[in-house]
């Protein structure tokens, strides 16, 4: 399919929307995104009367975007750098209990000595030893230390910046002290209610082995599914169907329509749609891909009934720009970025993909196969820039499991909806819902084992970037003889790639690492571990994160430390594994080899440079010399 002058109005809406952005840049003036929202959602209702309205629409969401991630800088890791007592009052949205603490989710704000009040965030609330209970919808002040997310530096360590991202919260407190300004509200106990309902209806109907499955593609509740099959649906690429996500939210809505096709009147049938799904939004803790899918069905079929035929990419940008303009904090969620990229491939590629499917397979497959293709393509980077792998088979698999899991889900909701008035039919589809599970679920762990369905590494963005290019030409080809020779050319170059980027990551002859962490410093010379601390006269403090890279990378290695803390580690790990051997020296003379350390881990983008021109480039580099 060539590109025609339809196409040329959706271009022309995205460049006026990146021209406001610039423009608000560039300007630097401050209007608040709620008003631009508005004369954004005015000029939209006057694009009916004039074709300009449209453009000026796009050009107001643009500043509206930029004046919201602007307000967002006071909450990224390259902002303020939070880690002093705070006070924190805000509006319990999710709660869950642990061994000995209790976390909960805040939306409020954070006041602190030095800094200005930070409003309109979401904070990680994790409290020890309190009696106190907590439920949703309660009003609560806690006072703690309030910290930013990190990420990690040390390879399989916990990301604890990319698990607060995906959850869609940017600060983190510690307490002891709190206090309950207010409690719950009638509709928000009775919906936490509702949610222990179902909860343990799930628990009834459900074998122990499918129930932490059901709990996710229902109430979005994770936390107790394995991390073994979380890596394997991580690995086929079908992660989102683990937790409530636009696939899920659209079967929902369809379903209610489904149920409310009986009623004549328009108007009633959109209100009451409208209802249900905001009922199901905020028993879901209005998760951002939940959001964003249940605002797109409510607003199309509202325009469909108005006999509105909207583009769905100005449909998907206005209700992108509503979540963000209502809740900033949309802009560092993963969840959120990944639902709009998603959407925006589903919406612009499979015009391109669609045609060579249709070629091939018969048209029911070749739409799913379209869709599932064109929504991979356009995560492909963005998944691989935030969990540095690729999926290789991810269209593939899509489109076999999500049918499974399509038919499993409607099976999960009439069991939950006849559970009330008979059991044993409750039983009988909780059991064929089971049985889906089950089979899905075996076949993740299966093919998971195979190392060649996922792609990791360090080049896995850029990797990612070839893929999807490679793939666009090879669709793109007019003839079978193009279409053969681009795939076997495109082969060939990803091959060369991938051999490039293992001589790029070679190591020296003599392996070397360097890591400063928050009290000690530690770096290693071939088998040689040493540990430093950064203040000799700092509390002692046990790194488990540390502990847990060197009992897993170095065996047999000697540990040389000098310092409380480092003493202090080097004993737990000896302890662990008495293989590893542990000596002390003296500062001085520490200090000196972590120096020679970083020294010579700052000429290794060197070395690799010129190992990877003596491998591929011999010629060049005799010529140059």
């Amino acid at each position: 399919m060539t590109f025609t002058y339809s196409h040329i109005p959706t271009l022309f809406i995205i460049s006026y929307m990146l021209f406001g952005i610039a423009l608000n840049s560039i300007l630097d003036i401050y209007v608040d995104a709620l008003y631009l929202i508005v004369i954004s959602l005015i000029m939209l209702l006057l694009s009916r009367f004039a074709s300009f309205g449209k453009f000026l629409s796009a050009v107001f969401l643009g500043m509206c975007i930029h004046t919201e991630s602007e307000s967002m800088k006071t909450m990224s890791s390259h902002g303020k750098a939070l880690h002093m007592k705070s006070i924190v009052n805000g509006i319990v949205k999710e709660v869950s209990h642990k061994d000995h603490s209790t976390q909960c989710v805040l939306e409020g704000n954070i006041d602190t000595p030095q800094w200005s009040r930070i409003e309109h965030c979401r904070i990680l609330l994790r409290i020890y030893n309190s009696k106190i209970p907590l439920s949703e919808g309660m009003y609560i002040q806690a006072r703690g230390i309030a910290s930013n997310p990190v990420g990690s530096t040390l390879q399989g360590e916990f990301n604890q910046a990319r698990y607060v991202q995906s959850n869609n919260v940017q600060f983190l407190l510690t307490s002891k002290d709190i206090s309950i300004i207010r409690h719950a509200n009638i509709f928000h106990a009775t919906v936490h209610k509702f949610r222990e309902w179902i909860e343990h209806t799930i628990s009834t109907l459900f074998p122990i082995s499918t129930a932490p499955i059901v709990s996710g593609i229902v109430l979005g509740e994770t936390s107790h599914i394995s991390p073994e099959l979380r890596n394997a649906f991580a690995s086929l690429g079908t992660a989102h169907i683990l937790s409530v996500s636009g696939f899920h939210a659209g079967i929902i809505a369809l379903m209610i329509l489904f149920l409310l096709s009986w009623i004549r009147w328009l108007f009633m049938r959109n209100l009451l749609l409208t209802i249900s799904l905001l009922a199901f939004l905020e028993l879901v803790h209005w998760d951002p891909p939940a959001m964003r899918a249940c605002m797109m069905t409510a607003l199309a079929y509202m325009l469909y009934t108005l006999q509105r035929k909207p583009h769905p990419l100005h449909v998907l940008l206005t209700i992108g720009g509503l979540m963000i303009c209502f809740d900033p904090a949309m802009l560092s969620s993963i969840g959120f970025q990944l639902s709009m990229i998603g959407m925006i491939g589903l919406i612009l590629l499979p015009q391109y993909v669609h045609p060579l499917h249709e070629a091939v397979f018969p048209i029911s497959i070749a739409h799913a196969l379209s869709s599932s293709m064109s929504a991979i393509l356009a995560l492909l980077p963005i998944t691989a820039w935030y969990f540095g792998m690729i999926s290789l088979i991810a269209p593939l698999s899509n489109m076999i499991f999500i049918p499974i899991f399509t038919i499993a889900l409607c099976w999960i909701i009439i069991a939950l909806l006849c559970f009330p008035f008979s059991t044993i039919i409750a039983k009988l589809f909780a059991l064929a819902a089971h049985q889906f599970l089950s089979i899905a679920e075996e076949l993740h762990i299966t093919i998971a084992t195979s190392e060649w369905i996922a792609y990791r590494g360090e080049f896995a963005l850029w990797t990612s970037c070839f893929i999807c290019c490679a793939i666009l030409i090879v669709y793109r080809s007019r003839s079978i003889k193009q279409f053969l020779i681009t795939s076997f050319s495109s082969g060939i170059l990803l091959i060369g790639i991938h051999d490039a980027q293992i001589a790029l990551s070679s190591e020296p002859l003599i392996s070397m690492d360097y890591h400063a962490r928050s009290d000690i410093i530690m770096g290693n010379i071939g088998e040689n571990i040493l540990f430093l601390d950064r203040d000799r006269w700092r509390f002692t403090w046990n790194d488990k994160a540390l502990i847990k890279y060197i009992l897993h990378k170095h065996k047999r290695a000697t540990i040389i430390y000098s310092g409380k803390s480092s003493k202090k580690i080097a004993k737990s790990i000896h302890q662990l594994d008495s293989t590893l051997h542990v000596k002390e020296c003296d500062r001085s003379s520490l200090i000196l080899c972590m120096n020679i350390i970083k020294q010579s881990i700052a000429s290794t983008e060197e070395f690799r440079k010129q190992n990877f021109l003596n491998h591929f480039a011999p010629n060049v580099t005799n010529h140059n010399m």
